[in-house]
């Protein structure tokens, strides 16, 4: 945790950060981002909010939504539309 905020990052064998997910707010995710987000969720509500970045690019940002009593991972790409391929 960094400043209140969670950050993983998977480092390889040669000492290289290849993958790191950061917690965000929703008020800081970019327009598209946070629309695409909130389309995604439905009705459900938003909680933990990360970006999921590979070589140092952001590649995706992923939300947890809660709907009634159970929880579900939702992803969006950059540019704020629903990933084919979760990351």
């Amino acid at each position: 945790t960094f400043n209140g905020h969670g950050k993983d990052m998977l480092i390889n064998k040669q000492g290289k950060i290849v993958e790191t997910e950061e917690e965000v707010t929703l008020l800081s995710l970019p327009p598209a981002v946070k629309d695409g987000l909130m389309k995604t969720a439905g009705a459900g509500t938003i909680g933990k909010i990360e970006f999921l970045a590979k070589n140092g690019k952001i590649v995706a940002y992923e939300a947890v939504v809660k709907t009634g009593a159970s929880n579900r991972e939702i992803q969006v790409g950059p540019g704020g539309h629903k990933l084919v391929h979760l990351e």
